[in-house]
């Protein structure tokens, strides 16, 4: 069994790599994106970047990293083996990437004196996993992990919280 972890990237990524994350935002791609008004596309091109950061840290499974849209939110994971349900993002994305010894430190040095693992769902499962995203609700993001040797499934909520639901 490997831990895994669900949050924003931002948490995970060293600084200078965010930094250079970022820098898509300058670059011709992007600019000719915001002109075309093409949304899908500047998501795209901005989760290409995270990923590939991320994924010089996550281990044997690849990273994979998704803009929400719309920007804040908080969300929760169920199913089996799930060490700790909720998380949140606050640069308006989500990844799941291998919990590595490398992220491991990155979060314990940046973690403000903050509980463990503040902001950040834990959850162990074979290394054989894929990642769903789904963003077709402009409103929320739903994240599904399967384990593809056991066939169990996590997955968040699907529906936004409401303020009524406190």
């Amino acid at each position: 069994m490997r831990k895994y972890i669900i949050t924003d990237p931002c948490y995970l990524i060293p600084d200078d790599d965010w930094s250079k994350c970022c820098e898509i935002f300058d670059s011709a791609a992007y600019k000719k994106a915001m002109e075309n008004r093409d949304y899908v596309m500047q998501r795209e091109l901005f989760d290409n970047e995270t990923t590939a950061a991320l994924q010089k840290y996550s281990g044997d499974y690849k990273a994979k990293a998704c803009s929400t849209g719309y920007g804040d939110w908080t969300n929760e994971i169920w199913g089996v083996n799930v060490l700790k349900h909720d998380f949140f993002a606050d640069s308006g994305m989500v990844c799941v990437c291998e919990l590595t010894d490398t992220i491991q430190k990155h979060i314990d040095a940046n973690s403000n004196g903050f509980k463990e693992y503040h902001g950040m769902a834990v959850f162990e499962t074979d290394k054989d996993i894929t990642v769903e995203f789904d963003t077709s609700d402009s409103d929320w993001t739903v994240v599904r992990v399967k384990d593809k040797n056991t066939g169990q499934v996590l997955i968040t909520s699907s529906e936004p919280y409401s303020d009524d639901d406190e």
